[in-house]
């Protein structure tokens, strides 16, 4: 895991160089736009341009619906094509009306000249403004199951969108703008993402960003014997929450052998599932029971009371604690210092690669755990 330190650096740089960049000025643009706004910065960047001036009363109205008539106004003033010829490729409909989402970025692909790959999916990430390129990606089917082997078809005219028709507001368009004027717009995914099976949900495409971010704490190893063994990630609801009104319970991952699949609807529990996965494919059963009866209050205590449940959700409590703190040295001192047990079965797994099987025959060792 000495690698993980290396590529923890390299996507700081990574997001240092992607997230929007300007230097902030003394006082606020826009009086709802404070320095903490997470559009703050293709705000201001806009403003200063001399693209927009808000209600010219001070306030940009982020939340607000962006209206077509606006929507053509800010791309052409920031992009520099004729606003005439915009016009002629907009929506039929009324320019008072908000834009949606999807018609929104049509407009902006055309002012920039974004001409996308045919045959690749682009998913819309609100939640970090990217537009990701993803060619492995998978669908699900209207229950929230992995449709195997299939994935988002190929066109041989347009490329295959998945942007929510939903009407887009005046922030994340100033962002969407402020990325495609710099460059940032498009994402390819990050390496990891060749290791995972990746399958959404229909118009499940927020928080990708985190999703690729907590997968890549994951080993290697983990995951690409993961992804050999036919495994698939599938993020999204659907499927849980059918799980969820079932059981009467919030369940927001689920690990399943039934049909080789991690289900997640929050990009962190993708770490606790793949716990779930580890300790099966490792058998560490009867090393954890001394560890589980030994430490259990301790997990309770360090991580939540979930992890005392029973011994498969105490080792995937433990691992997703173990790869999300392995670069926090005060984090995994407490670890080693209050569950020293598991603390050192981990250390061991990842000495031997995480995937070796335990011997049953050689004792496990637990002098001075």
């Amino acid at each position: 895991m000495a690698a993980f330190k290396k590529i923890a650096v390299i996507l700081c740089l990574t997001v240092l160089l992607l997230t929007p960049s300007y230097a902030a000025a003394p006082v606020a643009a826009f009086l709802d736009v404070p320095a903490d706004n997470p559009n703050y910065q293709a705000i201001q960047w806009l403003y200063q341009s001399g693209y927009t001036s808000g209600d010219g009363q001070g306030h940009f109205m982020p939340d607000s619906a962006l209206t077509l008539q606006d929507s053509l106004y800010l791309l052409s003033a920031a992009s520099g094509v004729n606003l005439a010829g915009l016009e002629a490729r907009a929506p039929q409909f009324e320019k008072t009306s908000p834009v949606p989402t999807n018609n929104f970025y049509d407009l902006l692909f055309q002012a920039y000249d974004i001409v996308p790959n045919i045959g690749e999916t682009y998913i819309l990430d609100s939640a970090s403004g990217y537009i990701f390129a993803l060619t492995k990606l998978g669908v699900t089917a209207e229950d929230g199951q992995a449709i195997r082997g299939e994935y988002y078809p190929d066109s041989s005219k347009d490329p295959t969108y998945t942007f929510p028709e939903a009407s887009i507001t005046r922030a994340d368009a100033a962002t969407a703008i402020y990325l495609a004027a710099t460059g940032h717009l498009i994402q390819q995914a990050p390496e990891v993402y060749q290791y995972m099976n990746l399958h959404l949900d229909k118009g499940y495409g927020d928080g990708l960003a985190d999703l690729f971010r907590y997968a890549d704490m994951i080993p290697d190893p983990i995951l690409k014997q993961f992804d050999a063994d036919g495994w698939v990630i599938v993020y999204g609801d659907v499927f849980l929450n059918e799980m969820s009104q079932a059981r009467l319970a919030d369940i927001r991952g689920l690990h399943t052998m039934a049909t080789n699949t991690i289900y997640t609807k929050l990009p962190d529990v993708v770490c606790h599932e793949m716990g779930h996965w580890i300790y099966y494919v490792d058998d560490v059963n009867w090393i954890l029971e001394n560890c589980y009866l030994k430490e259990k209050q301790a997990a309770i205590e360090l991580i939540r009371p979930y992890a005392g449940s029973n011994k498969a959700e105490f080792f995937a409590d433990v691992f997703s604690y173990f790869v999300r703190s392995y670069d926090d040295e005060a984090a995994m001192a407490l670890f080693a210092s209050s569950m020293p047990s598991a603390y050192h079965l981990l250390l061991e797994m990842e000495r031997t690669g995480w995937l070796t099987l335990f011997d049953w025959d050689v004792p496990w060792p637990t002098t001075g755990w």
